[in-house]
């Protein structure tokens, strides 16, 4: 897959979640937080558990049936917005950036090359409605969906145990610079901008100077020298002020790359120096 290609496959994570509302009741005893299970296949999502949602710590579990790339993500619905109204502005968009009018991003599941699976941990908001997109394919307008509303009730469940945390911010990554193979990792935006998180993994002996440098200027044939496989997305697309908490699986200890590849004013976020190099353990 040519760097170009990476970037527009993975950057179509850009359609999604976070608003407010009402007062809120406890109604649940402290535990482990609900999952929603997420089934994609081509042109459908489908939801097990969404039915009586509370406010607080939710697992979207994740998986696909087919082999197709798929890009999931859950957004809610600003005040105001219904998921019938914005299925008609997606069915009906030609820039994607434009349905950031209608919702905000709180996180997703990138499944790509031979990840089938993937969990990640909202913390989903009262008297709140939310879809669930598939923005893996090329065309927006027949991006699938599918929605669900919280309500007013809160539950006390508590989010995972997290291994490590990376901060976005304009245009850098901070925290953690080890992360492990097989945990869990929460991603914060702090910046002003939507940030994602793309990671290459390098080869041994690879130099991470020439690697960082063939990033920022785009350099796909230089980076390819540097790196030993296909990238995976630790973090999809999510707007300011959002905090996810992804359960990663690395394919291989090792360097690898993170890089944000969003477009703000014309410029990608690598071009501006959003990378950095992390080791996985």
């Amino acid at each position: 897959m040519r760097l170009k290609q990476k970037k527009t496959l993975i950057a179509a994570s850009a359609v999604l979640a976070a608003s407010a509302g009402g007062a809120a009741t406890i109604v649940q005893a402290q535990g482990a937080a609900p999952t929603v299970s997420v089934t994609v296949v081509a042109r459908q999502v489908t939801l097990q558990g969404a039915e009586a949602l509370q406010a607080g710590p939710t697992r979207f579990n994740v998986r696909r049936s087919d082999r197709g790339e798929h890009a999931v993500n859950v957004a809610a619905l600003k005040p105001g917005t219904t998921a019938a109204e914005f299925e008609t502005a997606l069915r009906r968009v030609r820039d994607p950036n434009s349905l950031f009018e209608l919702v905000t991003l709180d996180g997703g599941v990138g499944l790509f090359g031979p990840r089938s699976q993937g969990a990640v941990t909202l913390t989903l908001k009262p008297n709140t409605s939310y879809v669930v997109v598939d923005t893996g394919g090329d065309n927006p307008r027949r991006w699938p969906l599918t929605s669900f509303t919280v309500g007013a009730a809160t539950q006390t469940a508590v989010a995972p145990r997290r291994d490590a945390v990376v901060t976005m911010r304009d245009y850098r990554f901070t925290g953690a610079r080890n992360l492990p193979r097989n945990g869990t990792v929460r991603f914060k935006n702090r910046g002003r901008n939507p940030h994602f998180a793309i990671a290459f993994p390098l080869r041994p002996g690879a130099d991470v100077e020439v690697a960082e440098r063939a990033v920022r200027r785009n350099q796909e044939r230089a980076l390819n020298q540097q790196v030993a496989g296909p990238p995976s997305q630790p973090q999809s697309l999510i707007t300011p002020g959002a905090t996810n908490d992804n359960e990663l699986r690395f394919e291989r200890p090792g360097r690898y790359l993170m890089v944000c590849f969003f477009e703000t004013g014309g410029r990608g976020h690598n071009e501006r120096g959003m990378v950095k190099t992390v080791r996985v353990r």
